[in-house]
């Protein structure tokens, strides 16, 4: 009877993998024909069976990056109909636990992005404070400074653009 269990339960796991790939296979080929809403819910479908029904053969972590990864995929699709307040609304849901500066870095860049392009200024600069505070890696907040520059100009805080902006030029 075991044996017979193992059996199926290992072809579910088989089943819910392949299913699990696909479907986000079938979000990316929808954003990529324009089809932003179609594969706005096959991101959020492929989000929602990996929150309710976890795959058995992924670590914690490999969970955690999947669905990052959905609601990255989703941020990209949502920008690129233009919808930047719901993109900038979506980054809310990245899961940045125990992630290292790496694989951190490119979602909170996401999210000071979004958060600029939704006219969202102040909570650009906020994001990028967050940023500068959790990614340790200098070398990746440094390439942030245009964006901090371009959200303190738009707040008409012309002064610390304008220092921010020295610093940048004589870096690059």
């Amino acid at each position: 009877m075991n044996r017979f269990y193992s059996i199926c339960t290992f072809l579910c796991v088989l089943y819910s993998t392949n299913v699990f790939g696909q479907d986000f296979h079938r979000a990316d080929s929808l954003c990529k024909q324009k089809q932003y809403a179609s594969a706005l819910l096959a991101y959020e479908q492929v989000y929602f069976e990996l929150s309710e029904f976890p795959d058995t053969l992924l670590s914690v972590t490999q969970q955690q990056e999947a669905k990052n990864r959905c609601i990255l995929k989703k941020v990209y699709c949502q920008k690129a109909a233009g919808k930047f307040e719901d993109a900038s609304r979506t980054t809310l849901r990245f899961d940045f636990t125990n992630l290292s500066d790496s694989v951190q870095y490119p979602l909170r860049h996401e999210s000071v992005v979004c958060a600029y392009l939704a006219n969202q200024y102040e909570d650009a600069l906020a994001q990028l404070q967050q940023m500068k505070f959790f990614v340790k890696d200098s070398t990746l907040t440094q390439q942030e400074d245009f964006w901090e520059i371009l959200a303190l100009t738009q707040l008409k805080r012309y002064d610390e653009a304008k220092s921010l902006f020295k610093h940048y030029c004589e870096r690059k």
